[in-house]
Order: structure tokens, then C-alpha cells, then sequence
């Protein structure tokens, strides 16, 4: 089962770090624009 547990919170991981990825290109983005 910890595998399972490693597995899961991995796919969390991933799913922070897109997310702040995303939001720091959004702000780059926006910077640029200005």
C-alpha cells in the first residue's frame, strides 16, 4: 500500500507544480504586456 500512497501524492506533486507554473507564465505574461 505505500506505493499506492506514493503514487497518489506524486500526482499532487505534479498537480502543484503545474499550477504555480502556470500562474508564474500568467504573471510573466501580464508583466510583458504592460
Amino acid at each position: 500500500m505505500p506505493f499506492l500512497r506514493w503514487k497518489q501524492h506524486a500526482v499532487i506533486a505534479a498537480s502543484c507544480i503545474l499550477a504555480v507554473r502556470a500562474v508564474i507564465v500568467q504573471l510573466a505574461f501580464f508583466m510583458h504586456m504592460q
